[in-house]
């Protein structure tokens, strides 16, 4: 008994917050991949990814928790280390020269937290420019429920495992970036 508990137990933990096995073929499969024609430079990112609408997002999730830093720093180690040159800036403006991707956090929710629930939602979108022309996007979210002890986990600590997965997975899109693409297990 003992064992088919810890079995269980280690498979929640396993498949809590787990990014993509790969992103979303593109409802445009005959699309060639934007890779190639990319120009040279890094791709730059705002350092710190900002919410389209504060008011959406709870107050105390904004004061709180460091998801917009959080999300920012996933995107560019994940990225580097699929050897994607990404530079994180104070502010990014998709109509100047090179290569930008707009990110914005749509929403964060918190429902329940310690014993209850203790489930975290984040809501992304994101737009790649070149030389001030959009050439693809991205949405999605991810959904954790803080994996194995969630409930002693507190709320920023669920909602950065969220930012982990979905860091991941924009440096996945990045590889090879396609239109409207849904992210995350969202």
């Amino acid at each position: 008994m003992k064992i088919g508990l810890m079995f269980i137990c280690t498979l929640l933990f396993l498949s809590a917050c787990q990014p993509n096995s790969g992103v979303e073929p593109s409802i445009y499969p005959n699309q060639p991949s934007l890779t190639s024609s990319l120009g040279p430079g890094p791709i730059s990112i705002d350092y710190i990814i900002p919410y389209q609408n504060e008011n959406m997002v709870p107050l105390n999730i904004r004061q709180e928790c460091n998801l917009p830093q959080q999300l920012s720093e996933y995107i560019h180690s994940y990225s580097v280390g699929l050897g994607i040159p990404v530079n994180q800036v104070d502010h990014v403006d998709p109509h100047k020269p090179g290569i930008v991707l707009v990110v914005e956090i749509i929403n964060a929710i918190s429902i329940g937290g310690a014993f209850l629930d203790n489930s975290k939602t984040t809501t992304i979108h994101g737009q790649l420019y070149e030389n001030g022309i959009l050439k693809r996007s991205f949405s999605g979210g991810e959904r954790s429920i803080g994996g194995l002890l969630s409930g002693f986990k507190g709320t920023c600590s669920v909602f950065e495992q969220t930012a982990k997965v979905l860091g991941q997975d924009i440096a996945l899109w990045l590889k090879q970036p396609r239109n409207n693409v849904r992210l995350g297990n969202l």
